[in-house]
C-alpha cells in the first residue's frame, strides 16, 4: 500500500466499531439498571413526565423519555446510548474525510480519540440520554452541511438546517456551533475563492440560525421557577468563564490521572492491547503517510484544539456548572472530545515515524479503552448494589411501617466514580416496592429540616403524599454476605438474565440494612 487513501472504508468502520465495542460493550450489559435522576423519570405519568421538563424549558425532552419508557423499556436507552456516540463518530470520520490536508492516520488518530476518551461516563444515565441524541443529530447536521458546501444541493442545506435547529435542545451547542463556521472558512480558503464575502453571505441562514433559535427559546422555551435562576446568564458570569474555564481544562486533567485505577487496571491495560494488536493485524491495517506533517501545521490543529476545547466547556461553566470526573459531573465534558482529539493527533505528528505513531495510537487507545471499562463495571456494580438495596427494603418491617428514614450507607466502596445517592433515588426505590408517594429517604440530614424539604414535596422527586415529621428512623446498610468480586458479578449478571427470581435472592445478600430509631 503506497498511499493513505487507499485503506478500505470498511476496515476503518470495522476498527473503530469494534475498539468502541471494546470500550463501552459493558453499556450493553448494564441492563435495567437505572441511577442518579432515572429515578425521576421511571414510574412517572405523560404529564408528570412532559411537566418536569417543561418547567425546565425542554418539553420535547419529556415526550422523548415518555416515548421510550412507555414503549419501548430501560433497555432502549441503553442501546441508544450505545450508538447514537459511534454514529457521531462515524459523522466525524465523514466530515473529517472532505479536508484534504488532513493524512489517513491522522483521520483515524482523530476519530479513534474522539470515540474512545473516557470524557463523558454519565451517559450510563437515562437522564443523559437526550444529550447523547442532539450530539448525534449536530453531527449528522454537520456532515450534511459539508455535503451541502461540497455539491450545493437544496435537501442536503435543508436537512442540515432542520437538524440543527433540532440539535441546539443542547444548550451548550450555541457556541460550539462556531466549529461550523471555522470548517466553513477552511474550505473556502482551500477552495482559492476570491469571494469571501459573498460565500460567508451565501450561507447567511446557517449564521442566523443559532440566533433564531435563541429568539424561539426566549419566547417559548422559558425555564421557570428554580430553572431560571440555573440558567441565568450575567455579564459577571460571562466574563469569570473567560478565566474559569481555563482552570477547569487544568482540573479535567488532573481528575483524569487522580482516578485511575489500581493493579486490576494494569491487567486490562494489558490485555486490550493484546486484542488491539490481533485486530490490526488482524484486519491488515497497514498505513504509510507519503507526505510528513510540518511543525507550523502541527502547531495550528493544536491551538485549534485548545479552541474547540475552550468553547466546549465555557457554555457550562457561565451556567455555574463545572465539569469533574467525580459523581455525575462528567456529563458536562459532553463536547470535550472533538478538541481533544486534535491535540493529540497534533502531539503525535511531532512524531516522523508512522510505525511510532501507530505504536502510540494503539497504546493511547489501550489505556483509553481499560479506562472505560473500569469505569463502566463500576456503575454494574453499583446497580447490583441498588438491586440488593431494594431486595432488602422489601418486606422489611421497620421500612413498610415508617415514613421517614436517614440513611447512613456503609458500603461505599461500590458506588461508582465516588457518587452519591440522592434523597430521590431513595424515593424511588420506596416508591417502586411501596407505592403511596409517602416515604422519604436521605443521607444529607439538612434535608430533614421542615422549611428545606416542604420545597420537594411533588410527584417528581416521589414524595406527593410525605407527611413531614420530627420522627426518624436511621437505616445502616452494612456489607452482607456475598462479596462484589468479578466472579460474583458474572454470577448475577447470568442469574439478573436468566432466572430472576433466582438473581433475587442472591443480590440480597451483598447488603444488609439494620436500623435505630431516633424518637
Amino acid at each position: 500500500m503506497n498511499i493513505v487513501n487507499k485503506l478500505k472504508l470498511s476496515n476503518e468502520v470495522t476498527l473503530y466499531l469494534l475498539l468502541y465495542i471494546l470500550a463501552y460493550g459493558l453499556i450493553l450489559l448494564n441492563l435495567d439498571f437505572i441511577y442518579w435522576d432515572d429515578w425521576v423519570l421511571v414510574n412517572q405519568t405523560k404529564e408528570d413526565l412532559v411537566g418536569i421538563f417543561e418547567v425546565a424549558g425542554n418539553p420535547l425532552t419529556g415526550y422523548y423519555h415518555y416515548v421510550l419508557l412507555e414503549f419501548f423499556g430501560i433497555y432502549a436507552y441503553k442501546i441508544l446510548t450505545f450508538a447514537t456516540y459511534f454514529v457521531s463518530g462515524l459523522m466525524v470520520n465523514n466530515i473529517l474525510k472532505t479536508i484534504k490536508n488532513i493524512s489517513t492516520l491522522e483521520r483515524i488518530t482523530l476519530v479513534s480519540v474522539f470515540l474512545l476518551f473516557p470524557s463523558n461516563f454519565a451517559r450510563i444515565a437515562l437522564i443523559d440520554s437526550p444529550y447523547a441524541f442532539y450530539n448525534m443529530v449536530f453531527f449528522i447536521a454537520f456532515y450534511f452541511f459539508s455535503v451541502n458546501i461540497a455539491n450545493n444541493d437544496l435537501k442536503y442545506r435543508v436537512i442540515s438546517l432542520v437538524l440543527f435547529f433540532l440539535s441546539f435542545q443542547i444548550n451548550s451547542l450555541l457556541v460550539f456551533y462556531l466549529v461550523i463556521f471555522i470548517y466553513f472558512i477552511y474550505q473556502i480558503w482551500k477552495s482559492n475563492s476570491k469571494q469571501y464575502i459573498k460565500k460567508i453571505f451565501q450561507y447567511t441562514d446557517f449564521w442566523i440560525l443559532p440566533f433564531i433559535f435563541y429568539i424561539f427559546k426566549t419566547i417559548y422555551l422559558v425555564p421557570q421557577d428554580s430553572h431560571m435562576e440555573y440558567y441565568a446568564i450575567t455579564k459577571a458570569k460571562i466574563i469569570s468563564s473567560f478565566f474559569y474555564s481555563c482552570k477547569a481544562i487544568i482540573k479535567f486533567y488532573m481528575h483524569f490521572f487522580e482516578l485511575l485505577p489500581s493493579h486490576v487496571y494494569v491487567v486490562i491495560l494489558i490485555l486490550v492491547f493484546i486484542a488491539i494488536i490481533y485486530i490490526v493485524k488482524k484486519l491488515n491495517l497497514t498505513i504509510i503517510e507519503k507526505n510528513k506533517p510540518s511543525r507550523m501545521r502541527s502547531i495550528v490543529f493544536f491551538s485549534l484544539g485548545i479552541f474547540f476545547l475552550y468553547i466546549g466547556i465555557y457554555p457550562y461553566l457561565v451556567v455555574n456548572t463545572s465539569p469533574s470526573y467525580y459523581d455525575w459531573d462528567s456529563r458536562h465534558f459532553l463536547l470535550f472530545p472533538l478538541g481533544l482529539s486534535f491535540m493529540i493527533m497534533s502531539i503525535f505528528n511531532l512524531f516522523y515515524n508512522t510505525r511510532v505513531k501507530q505504536i502510540m495510537l494503539v497504546g493511547l487507545a489501550s489505556v483509553f479503552i481499560a479506562y472505560n471499562i473500569s469505569a463502566y463495571y463500576n456503575y454494574i456494580v453499583d446497580g447490583l448494589k441498588q438491586d440488593s438495596i431494594l431486595q432488602n427494603m422489601k418486606g422489611n418491617e421497620v421500612v413498610e411501617n415508617n415514613t421517614a428514614f436517614i440513611i447512613a450507607d456503609r458500603t461505599k466502596k461500590y458506588d461508582a466514580l465516588e457518587r452519591t445517592y440522592r434523597f430521590y433515588e431513595y424515593g424511588g426505590m420506596l416508591d417502586q416496592i411501596y407505592g403511596g408517594q409517602d416515604k422519604f429517604a436521605t443521607q444529607n440530614t439538612r434535608l430533614i429540616q421542615h422549611s428545606v424539604l416542604k420545597n420537594y414535596l411533588v410527584s417528581g422527586f416521589k414524595l406527593k403524599n410525605h407527611i413531614i415529621q420530627d420522627k426518624y428512623i436511621e437505616i445502616i446498610i452494612l456489607h452482607g454476605g456475598h462479596e462484589l468480586n468479578i466472579n460474583n458479578v458474572i454470577k448475577l449478571l447470568f442469574l439478573k438474565i436468566f432466572n430472576n427470581k433466582k438473581y433475587a435472592r442472591s443480590v440480597k445478600n451483598i447488603v444488609k440494612l439494620e436500623s435505630i430509631s431516633n424518637d
